[in-house]
């Protein structure tokens, strides 16, 4: 007999109590220069949204200085923020209700431009590519730190995206979190060499998806075999009421430089998106990513 799915207090699962990454990386509304806004949002450009980081100002373009850029790929079917209504993060941007920065503000720590593409049905890696070397043109972004957060298909996409940026001469992308992912193509080893990479997946999703993720991380051990791996197990809380969900994390190290990480949530299913970002290191590690040094 399977294991029921974790519904938390006050029933539901997860998610519509989930408070994440996204309500705290919006950047501030309005031109250059605007500095302190007292709320955030992302601005639409036809087929995608964009925020800047929430510190930048026209002194910053004078002295040259450069910024993280974050892709995240949203689900199938997710193309608009009032899509994703359901998720409390995505309804307070929707709604612009924030009437002052939330506190501990992951932009206030980590500024960068997020960047969220739109789609329909699935990604067009072309497209992408050419979204990511248009906002690179048009801001000033660091080349050596461009994220990838993809989460279902968005996940599934994450590696092909990283796979040909790195093909056309563009670079490496920096760090992937890769959240429910399902798709079975691999990174390259040369991009593995340069890339961060922090897999999340619940244990009761999908059986394709949960041997999706463990190949991934198998085949990034494979290419390492004098790889060290350590387990360890933590609590995250997802709701305000106070529910604790755990979780069970595999990092994967050669003398204490970590080479990838598999966090897997064993009462949990597909709808995860949010719960990853509940661990203050999860950013924290992200944006300690560089290519081509990590």
């Amino acid at each position: 007999m399977s294991a029921p799915v974790r519904k938390l207090r006050g029933g539901g699962s997860a998610l519509p109590y989930a408070f994440t990454f996204l309500s705290l990386m919006v950047a501030c509304d309005g031109e250059i220069g605007t500095r302190g806004a007292d709320r955030f949002a992302y601005h639409l450009w036809g087929n995608y949204y964009l925020a800047k980081p929430i510190l930048m100002d026209s002194s910053d373009l004078q002295d040259g200085k450069k910024y993280p850029l974050l892709v995240y790929l949203h689900g199938s079917g997710a193309a608009d923020l009032a899509d994703l209504g359901y998720l409390d993060f995505y309804a307070k941007i929707a709604q612009r209700d924030l009437a002052q920065p939330l506190p501990g503000g992951y932009q206030d720590s980590y500024p960068s431009f997020v960047l969220i593409p739109r789609v329909r049905r699935e990604w067009n890696i072309a497209n992408l590519i050419a979204l990511i070397a248009k906002v690179k043109t048009e801001y000033p972004v660091d080349e050596r730190r461009i994220y990838l957060i993809g989460f279902s298909m968005g996940g599934s996409a994450s590696f092909e995206l990283a796979n040909e940026y790195f093909k056309k001469g563009l670079g490496s992308i920096a760090g992937i979190i890769r959240i429910a992912g399902e798709s079975q193509i691999q990174l390259e080893p040369k991009i593995s060499e340069r890339c961060g990479l922090w897999l999340h997946v619940g244990l009761l999703d999908a059986p394709s998806r949960v041997v999706a993720v463990k190949k991934s991380f198998q085949d990034r051990q494979g290419l390492y075999p004098q790889a060290k791996a350590r387990v360890s197990e933590h609590v995250i809380y997802p709701t305000l009421g106070g529910d604790s969900l755990r979780a069970e994390t595999t990092s994967l190290s050669i003398d204490d430089r970590e080479i990838a990480k598999m966090t897997i949530y064993p009462e949990l299913d597909h709808e995860i998106q949010a719960l990853p970002f509940h661990r203050p290191d999860v950013l924290y590690w992200l944006f300690s990513q560089s290519d081509p040094v990590r």
